[in-house]
Order: C-alpha cells, then structure tokens, then sequence
C-alpha cells in the first residue's frame, strides 16, 4: 500500500506502456545467444569423442564439415569405439541443425534491426548484432536524461581511486554488463582498425595511461556516442515517450514531460547548456572516416 501511494503522488515516474519492437529484439537476441551457447557445448563434447578416436583430436575450428570428414571414414573395432563413432555423428547432426537456427536467427536479426532504421550502426564498429543488443538491453533511451546516466547504466563510467597527487580510475563492475559488452566489442574493433576510435586509444596512451586505462576511456567515449545516436533515433519514433512525466497541471490536464535535473529558473523550467565540444568529439566516431563504410564495419558475430 505504501509503494502505491508513493507512486501515486510521484511527479518524475514512467508510465507503463506495452512492450515495443525493441523487446520483441531483446527475445531473439536472447534466443540467438541460447543457441551459440548450446552450440559451443556441443562442439566441445564433439572434441572429446574425436581426441578419444584420433590420436592428437581435432584442430579447435572445428566445423560440422570438418568433423564429418574425420570420423565417418573410421572403422573402429570395439564396441566402445563403435559407440563413440555413433554419438559423433549425432553431435555433429546436431551442430548442423544449430547452425540453420542460428543462421535464421542471425537473418531475423538483421530484418529487424534494418526495420528499425536506427543510427547506431553509423558507429564504427556497431553492426546489426551489437546494434540488436543494445537496442534490446536500453528499450527507451528516454529513461536516461543525460550521458552520464546512460554511461552509468552501460558500466562505462570509471571510479575515480586517486590518491594524493595521483589521478587513477579503475573499472567500474556495476550497470548492464550485456550492455557493456557490446560497447566492448566496438571498442576492440575500433582498435584493430584505422579510424579515429584508434588515434584516440593511442592518444590515451601518449598522455601515460595503461592499456587498460586507454580502453576504458574509448568505450567512455563510445558510451556517449551511442547514447547521442539513440536520442537522435528516438526524435524520429513517436511509439516512445520523449521525455521524463510530470503530473499534470490546471494548464494541462494530460500528464507533460520533462526531466528531474533541469536547471530551473525561477521555478521554470531552463534548458541545459549545449555541450558542442563532446558532438566535436563523437561525430569523429560515426560517419565513413575509419577508412571503411558503415555497412561492412566488422564486429563479433559468435
């Protein structure tokens, strides 16, 4: 009773709505991650058949294929080795049927996240599957009135542990870490490859920062730059709240938005200063200056 009462006569409360295309993402990103985690435990009990009917085994890219090639030309002559050949190629029946899943999967995937029209993959390094999750993991961006909200909820934000004289940040372990490991992945990405995500990694470590400490502020600054694609997304889609509710008013009897950190002036409402230098920053991790177009930016696809 007192949890509804306090959300009754709360000002800055979401209103519930029903779930949207980003949770119908959120399932078949999940569903697409059960299958490749299911595959990864056959493959491995396939690797432990063939070392056990090949001296040495198998090499570690083991496909379905490969494995067919190895084990259906062996005659084994026990009973043991007969059985171990029998389950072999049930595993590898199985790694093929997992393979057309995730396949189908991966292509739903890819139709769904074309639907959407989102900006994320304009940044390097973000591909139709890191773009599913975080679009499934974030649902409405609106939730976040800031970046620094959204970097909190990613993990991407540091903790400072300084000391004296010296300014050191350590990992942070809270937020989403699903979340945190797509934005992972486009950091490594960014830098493998020539683009200005690398310059700004290899500018971190001119300035004395560990390796450690230069990926942490790359995925900091990817954090941002996601987080101003998704508010540029949302600008365009009208199924999702735009802002944070406030209760209504005699002047307006619907419930209006805004956000719990406004500046106020004299009780109204003022808009936030316009930060220009981190848009300098982040525009220079979207468009085609990383020597490859958007489209064929490469990421982790299992």
């Amino acid at each position: 009773m007192a949890t509804a009462r306090a959300a009754l006569h709360s000002k800055h409360l979401r209103f519930v709505q029903p779930d949207g295309a980003n949770e119908a993402l959120k399932l078949v990103v999940d569903r697409r991650e059960q299958l490749v985690a299911t595959r990864v435990q056959a493959v491995a009990r396939l690797h432990r058949l063939i070392r056990e009917l090949i001296p040495g085994g198998a090499r570690r890219e083991l496909t379905a294929e490969k494995a067919f090639d190895l084990v259906n030309g062996l005659e084994p002559g026990d009973p043991a080795g007969e059985m171990r050949v029998e389950m072999a190629l049930e595993y590898i029946d199985d790694i093929r049927a997992l393979d057309l899943k995730i396949d189908q999967a991966t292509a739903r995937i890819n139709r769904m996240v074309k639907k959407s029209k989102t900006t994320l993959t304009r940044i390097y390094g973000v591909g139709p599957l890191n773009a599913a999750l975080i679009l499934g993991e974030v649902s409405n961006v609106g939730r976040f009135p800031t970046r620094n909200h959204f970097a909190s909820y990613a993990g991407t934000a540091p903790i400072e542990v300084s000391s004296g004289d010296t300014r050191r940040h350590r990992l942070s372990r809270a937020g989403n870490r699903r979340l945190n490991k797509a934005i992972h992945v486009a950091a490594i990405v960014q830098i493998r490859f020539d683009c200005p995500g690398r310059d700004f990694y290899l500018r971190k470590l001119d300035e004395g920062k560990s390796k450690k400490e230069a990926i942490r502020a790359l995925k900091r600054h990817i954090t941002d730059a996601v987080w101003r694609q998704l508010q540029i997304d949302r600008q365009h889609h009208q199924d999702q709240d735009t802002e944070w509710p406030r209760w209504p008013t005699s002047r307006h009897p619907n419930p209006t938005y805004r956000s719990p950190d406004t500046l106020r002036a004299n009780g109204k409402p003022m808009r936030r200063p316009h930060d220009r230098s981190v848009d300098g920053d982040l525009e220079s991790l979207t468009g085609s200056g990383c020597g490859r177009t958007k489209e064929s930016a490469p990421e982790a696809q299992r």
